[in-house]
């Protein structure tokens, strides 16, 4: 694969340095590339709908990840303010890779075992009270994730 090398100022780079190793900075410049070229191409063709769908694409990569890491965010903020620790084992016990999994449904299962998912679990109110954002596969697997770190540093304490 072939490299560039991008510019960025030295206050972007602190901030880059300072968000860690959590962002794949090659993954996350290679998608605005791949945004950028399809913005382009439309605008010299719209009716390519190869285009559009491109451009689409790119666009619902980004709000996945956004959704993602306030997710992620969340669930480890839940996980030290909130939760208690059956729902923060449940929790944990559900991340991993999985492949067509409803990570909403998972999640609400796990926090509240008494329900067939967020919508019975009230996810309205938890949202209201920890954390805020809208409730997507992303947003909850993130949450899981962030969740699930917070569990793992202190599990072997407990």
């Amino acid at each position: 694969m072939p490299r560039i090398t991008v510019y960025v100022p030295d206050d972007l780079k602190t901030r880059m340095e300072e968000a860690g190793d959590d962002l794949n900075w090659s993954a996350i410049t290679q998608r605005a590339i791949q945004a950028a070229i399809a913005t382009q191409t439309l605008k010299r063709n719209p009716t390519d709908m190869n285009s559009v769908i491109e451009r689409l694409r790119a666009s619902k990569r980004q709000s996945d990840e956004a959704s993602h890491q306030r997710g992620k965010e969340c669930g480890a903020k839940w996980a030290k303010e909130a939760a208690e620790y059956d729902e923060l084992r449940n929790v944990w016990e559900i991340y991993g890779p999985k492949e067509e999994w409803d990570w909403v449904q998972e999640l609400g299962m796990a926090v509240d075992p008494g329900t067939t998912g967020w919508e019975d679990s009230g996810w309205e109110d938890f949202r209201q009270r920890h954390c805020g954002g809208e409730m997507n596969d992303a947003f909850a697997h993130g949450f899981v994730e962030g969740a699930h770190g917070v569990f793992e540093e202190v599990k072997d304490q407990l």
